[in-house]
């Protein structure tokens, strides 16, 4: 009896997860395809581990070619892991053996939405509405609305996809994830009164929908006012703190409320989350100028111009601060030259606020003879574009060339502006 108690103890530890479990029996058994078809739907159910359950249902198939569950979940795992033309592939061999299953049909047409071939998933959308979903528990209707609209939307039918989103929320008033996408795609159209409503009744129905209170906050930051859009990208973070965009964003608000030090922690905060986020990277360094972190700035546009080398505006930060940092050890002018020059060639020689940056450069080595010219030309630019504040920068900058003196930025200057921005 009481060896008999000892081995059920060790089973009970061996299949406490169920892995183990039929594991163990596929040890046991041979040619067993409905243990590995089950081996595979617990690596995905409990470990999301697509791989190994690839594996089980092929090994599965090999025995059995006709098994239809391990093929659905065959082609369903290779939809989840993103694998979409073999799980087209799959799917369509799935649908010789069940051509009406809709949960199977909803997948494969969201798959061919996807690879953009998107007016064979709206006749799938279609087909799958007519095996009427609402019979089957893992494809409502509303879903499948949702769905449709965002194919219509990408084949540039946006009337249309608006029309069905519509019918979505109808068939599901708490659908939140269709009034965030009807809110999207009013937004598009310009049609804000109704985007805000939408955007509204999401949160309504779920208070703690992420994308909800993120979409409202970017709406608020383009209408106004800004503390709404802050406090909705602040609920967005609350709930999500790895939300890279709800701290980009955030850190722009802080920007243009003059509050460098808070914008510093926002943008490091999306840095921490997307290491990638070059347009992060440049924003940092000019609140990192604004507070008279010359050195912090320079690395960061650096760091910003490694990740994106084709976008102007971080070699012409970078250039800016070596040619009129007001502290002699962190001006370099042969290197802001290089680096605005390059801007310049980016920009084909057009853009007012390289030129003027450029032309400081030149200044700061002392070929004024150079720096007047690309002003003058920075400056017929800027009036070109009516932008009267870059035009009174720009003479002011002509006057001291001509005065044979760079242009050096102070600490007030750069805590009030940041660096120019082409």
């Amino acid at each position: 009896v009481i060896a008999m108690g000892i081995t059920a103890f060790r089973q009970a530890r061996l299949w406490r997860d169920s892995i183990p479990l039929f594991t163990h029996t596929l040890e046991v058994t041979s040619a067993n395809p409905v243990m590995h078809a089950t081996l595979g739907s617990a690596y995905v159910r409990e470990h999301s581990q697509y791989s190994e359950a690839l594996y089980h249902y092929r090994k599965a198939l090999a025995i059995q070619p006709h098994y239809e569950r391990a093929q659905k979940n065959l082609a369903s795992t290779l939809f989840l892991a993103k694998q979409y033309p073999e799980a087209i592939e799959q799917f369509e061999v799935f649908f010789a053996m069940d051509p009406i299953d809709a949960e199977a049909r909803f997948h494969y047409a969201t798959a061919r939405t996807e690879q953009n071939q998107l007016a064979q998933a709206i006749s799938q959308y279609d087909l799958v509405l007519r095996l009427n979903p609402e019979n089957n528990p893992k494809v409502s209707t509303h879903q499948v609305y949702n769905r449709l609209a965002w194919a219509l939307d990408k084949s540039g039918r946006p009337d249309e996809a608006i029309s069905y989103l519509h019918r979505a929320v109808t068939e599901d008033p708490a659908y939140a994830d269709g009034w965030v996408n009807l809110g999207n795609m009013l937004s598009r159209q310009g049609r804000l009164g109704e985007a805000f409503r939408a955007y509204q009744l999401a949160i309504e129905k779920v208070p703690d929908h992420i994308n909800a209170h993120f979409t409202l906050a970017k709406m608020f930051m383009q209408i106004g006012p800004p503390p709404k859009a802050m406090h909705h990208f602040k609920r967005t973070i609350e709930l999500d703190p790895q939300h890279a965009e709800a701290w980009f964003n955030l850190g722009n608000l802080y920007s243009q409320a003059g509050k460098p030090y808070e914008a510093i922690t926002a943008y490091e905060e999306a840095i921490k989350i997307t290491p990638v986020h070059s347009q992060a990277e440049t924003n940092l360094a000019w609140q990192y100028m604004r507070v008279d972190r010359s050195d912090a700035a320079l690395e960061h546009f650096a760091k910003a111009h490694e990740l994106q080398r084709h976008d102007p505006t971080p070699l012409n930060g970078w250039a800016w601060v070596l040619a009129t940092d007001e502290h002699p050890k962190i001006r370099d002018p042969h290197k802001a030259i290089e680096k605005a020059e390059m801007a310049d060639a980016l920009t084909r020689h057009r853009d007012p606020v390289v030129l003027d940056t450029l032309s400081a450069a030149y200044a700061s080595a002392g070929r004024f003879d150079q720096a007047i010219p690309t002003a003058q030309l920075a400056l017929a630019y800027a009036a070109e574009q009516a932008d009267d504040d870059l035009v009174a920068r720009v003479l002011g900058h002509i006057k001291l060339y001509r005065q044979n003196k760079p242009y050096i930025e102070l600490g007030l200057q750069k805590k009030a502006t940041g660096a120019p921005q082409p």
